[in-house]
């Protein structure tokens, strides 16, 4: 699910891992993109079942991020 995400920045593609950042820009986890920047753009906002028309054919996963590949920083 990508409903709780509101932005995202940087170049990033599916595979590399990432910083989420609290709405006050604290560090609060890192984890392993399922997708890429381009693709997130697409689906932030948006609940699962969404993706597959967003993402024109594209690879679907659940989430952006799977809780196996999170890490929490606080």
């Amino acid at each position: 699910m990508a409903a709780g995400i509101t932005a995202t920045e940087g170049n990033y593609e599916a595979g590399n891992t990432v910083r989420i950042l609290s709405a006050d820009g604290r560090e609060i986890a890192r984890g392993v993109m399922n997708y890429s920047a381009e693709a997130m753009d697409r689906i932030k906002g948006h609940s699962t079942k969404e993706f597959a028309s967003l993402l024109n054919g594209e690879k679907i996963y659940d989430e952006a991020i799977h809780r196996d590949n999170l890490v929490l920083m606080i």
